[in-house]
């Protein structure tokens, strides 16, 4: 008996392959499209436009020395025009000792001397009979570094005029006159030195500073002045040392060595035991 015949398998339908062919197709075409774009854009960007040819090496002007060749960006200067800018400043040209540069220099001597003295009067390997001179220095080394430097900024002159105008008037007032006029001219003259002090230091502390170097100045040179040599050396040259009647600047120096040590000695005792009740 003959066999039944083998039932081949169903083929596709011709409608299903047409469509699955062109869907590869298609993406295939647009994966190329856009690699074929993006190629063309990058080639673009790396050469110059077409029709314009780039300047020969030799015909570029050369750049000047330590600028790169960065593209600029918008709003920056090109690195030509800052080297322009920079070539036309004559600031590294000028020196300290040019005579416009006097004003900076002077005061630039008078702030050094001002740190100097300060840093030596300030060294506790200072004997203690020295200290109360070494103040009187750092005060006036401070004061005419101040005054040097409002000066040849033209800040404060007319109040440093006016309280230098008190200070030769009252010290004028103290050498001549006697008893109440030389009393007024001593006070006019510690005032004037206040007015500075305050001035330049702009703090009170400054121009107490300034007042107590003035207050000893007055002592030690009491043998000038009239009103103070009169009580004060009429009782040493009857009582005390009468060569110190003689002889003001003997006065002077015994004040600086044995009076005024101990007096500042004192002062600082008094007010280092306030400092420790306060603290």
């Amino acid at each position: 008996s003959a066999s039944p015949a083998t039932s081949a398998s169903p083929a596709p339908a011709a409608g299903e392959t047409r469509t699955g062919a062109s869907g590869g197709t298609e993406v295939i075409l647009l994966a190329a499209a856009a690699a074929a774009r993006v190629a063309a854009s990058q080639r673009a960007a790396a050469r110059p436009a077409i029709g314009v040819e780039p300047p020969p090496a030799a015909a570029a002007p050369p750049r000047p020395p330590g600028l790169s060749g960065v593209p600029v960006a918008p709003g920056m200067l090109a690195p030509r025009a800052v080297d322009d800018v920079l070539r036309a400043c004559h600031v590294p040209a000028e020196r300290i000792t040019d005579p416009a540069q006097g004003p900076i220099l002077v005061t630039a001597l008078a702030q050094i001397i001002a740190v100097v003295t300060a840093w030596v009067a300030s060294m506790r390997i200072l004997p203690r009979p020295v200290r109360p001179a070494a103040f009187v220095v750092r005060v006036a080394a401070r004061l005419a570094y101040e005054l040097v430097r409002d000066v040849s900024q033209r800040r404060r002159r007319v109040v440093i005029g006016l309280g230098l105008a008190l200070v030769v008037l009252g010290v004028a007032g103290g050498l001549v006159g006697s008893g109440v006029e030389g009393g007024l001219g001593i006070l006019v003259a510690l005032l004037g030195l206040l007015l500075i002090g305050l001035t330049s230091w702009r703090r009170v502390p400054g121009g107490l500073a300034v007042l107590a170097a003035g207050l000893i100045a007055v002592l030690a040179a009491a043998g000038a002045f009239p009103v103070l040599h009169d009580p004060l050396f009429n009782w040493l040259s009857d009582d005390a040392v009468p060569y110190l009647a003689d002889h003001p600047w003997a006065w002077a120096t015994v004040f600086g060595a044995f009076v005024l040590p101990g007096a500042w000695s004192l002062a600082e005792a008094f007010t280092t035991r306030r400092v420790r009740r306060r603290g």
